[in-house]
């Protein structure tokens, strides 16, 4: 079999990388003609079954639940269908393929110890004659902030205070000198490209053409872009109604219907609330930029050959949540007016107000009010909110 150069785009995650992967779906044929090859059977856009293929069996995360792969033969099933998929697709490729491109931000992840690092490196070792691992880095606290979005989109029944917790050094998620380590340890220093995220430093300010960079590939009018922002994150707006949906009905519910009419409204809320989600304080930026202070020079003399802090210092915009009547208002032209809802979904907010009337009377209002725009004639809604009222008076 002929071997190729390999372009591994291991993330990290909240870097774009859902943007790229779009751009390199979209432009497959674009590609081909110049060389390159995107693999699809490790998933279309995000090649997601490459790293799960190297979790520990003990671990499991939305993508075998979602496949109903539950057990240890069922992962041993799994692991030797994407070994052979990858295996022929591959080996159908025609001689002018020079180069094979692999993306997935859960390579930064889920695949946290050198030893999951090995397995991908054994699962592709027989494809390759170089390898080049592409990896961009954005400073923690910014990290930190979009995750939070995209955890709440999966689920999360966490606030932002909780997840704060693990914005540490101690966490290779988020301390880029242990996690480029693991992937030195198996490639070598040479076969990383380290970028920095942040579009001052991209190639024409855009990443796109920085990825490219990476690739070796000169940007031209071949290539179409996605004008359309990906996987934006939540503003604290929806942000509050997200959490407080997946509070009232956790992941872990049995009632399947329940679970998809959640998702289908997080979908709806993702859609309608876009923008800059909660950020830490000042005081807590300057906590965290000093504990990662010194393992980010590190990573900027060893990977970006440059001395000083990796990440300008920069506090960001306290953006709390400060939920007013005006967006209240907001939220229910959008998600009932603009985006009609079944009448089903008058009980995820009638339940939503439930959870919330022993802590924060004030919300249990907000979302009482919501499901009565959808079922205004709700016995239990409007009794409620008559309560409500006069409590809050």
């Amino acid at each position: 079999m002929k071997k190729r150069r390999i372009y591994l785009h291991i993330g990290t995650e909240k870097t774009g990388t859902t943007s790229i992967q779009e751009f390199l779906y979209e432009n497959r044929e674009a590609l081909i003609h110049k060389g390159y090859y995107f693999i699809q059977s490790a998933g279309v856009r995000n090649n997601r079954a490459l790293p799960s293929y190297a979790m520990r069996d003990d671990i499991t995360d939305d993508f075998f639940q979602d496949r109903n792969i539950n057990t240890p033969e069922e992962r041993k099933k799994f692991r030797e269908y994407t070994k052979q998929s990858l295996d022929q697709e591959i080996s159908s490729l025609p001689d002018s393929i020079h180069s094979i491109i692999i993306s997935s931000e859960h390579f930064h992840s889920r695949n946290t110890t050198s030893s999951q690092i090995n397995i991908i490196k054994n699962l592709l070792s027989p494809y390759y004659s170089d390898i080049k691992i592409i990896c961009y880095i954005r400073e923690q606290t910014e990290t930190l902030s979009s995750l939070y979005s995209t955890l709440i989109k999966s689920g999360t029944i966490y606030d932002f205070s909780y997840h704060l917790k693990f914005c540490t050094p101690r966490n290779s998620y988020y301390n880029f000198e242990t996690m480029l380590k693991n992937w030195v340890d198996n490639f070598g220093e040479d076969k990383l490209c380290v970028r920095r995220f942040d579009r001052k430093t991209f190639i024409n300010c855009d990443l796109i053409d920085d990825f490219l960079s990476c690739l070796e590939i000169e940007p031209s009018e071949d290539f179409s872009r996605v004008k359309k922002p990906q996987n934006e994150s939540l503003n604290p707006l929806g942000q509050v109604i997200g959490l407080t949906i997946n509070q009232a009905f956790p992941n872990q519910l049995s009632d399947k219907a329940i679970i998809s009419k959640k998702r289908k409204l997080l979908s709806i809320i993702d859609k309608n609330f876009a923008g800059k989600g909660v950020s830490v304080t000042p005081e807590q930026y300057s906590e965290i930029f000093e504990a990662f202070r010194e393992t980010n020079r590190e990573v900027n003399r060893k990977y970006l050959k440059s001395d000083g802090d990796l990440f300008p210092y920069k506090e960001p915009i306290n953006n709390q949540v400060n939920i007013d009547q005006n967006s209240i208002l907001k939220l229910i032209l959008q998600l009932i007016n603009f985006t009609p809802l079944p009448g089903s979904f008058a009980d995820l907010f009638r339940d939503a107000a439930l959870l919330y009337e022993s802590q924060d009377l004030e919300k249990a209002f907000i979302f009482m009010e919501l499901a009565q725009k959808i079922r205004p004639d709700g016995v239990v809604i409007n009794k409620k909110l008559n309560e409500y009222r006069e409590k809050l008076k």
